[in-house]
């Protein structure tokens, strides 16, 4: 029976572990949102567009 509450433990701390990976992926998610609303004018994000640019400009730098 011990092992009942182990198993439970495991299976709250995985749960918990995939939600804040989840929220906290740095492709997306709602943690760096700041509510500013200028996502909702321009169609985009200024932090994931800014991600996105940083982004791409490291790749263009990898290639030779």
């Amino acid at each position: 029976m011990v092992w009942y509450g182990w198993l439970a433990l495991a299976v709250i701390l995985g749960g918990t572990g995939w939600l804040c990976a989840k929220l906290h992926d740095p492709k997306g998610g709602t943690v760096g949102c700041c509510g500013c609303g200028k996502c909702a004018g321009t169609g985009e994000c200024v932090y994931v567009k800014e991600r996105r640019r940083q982004m791409a400009e490291e790749k263009r730098e990898e290639k030779p």
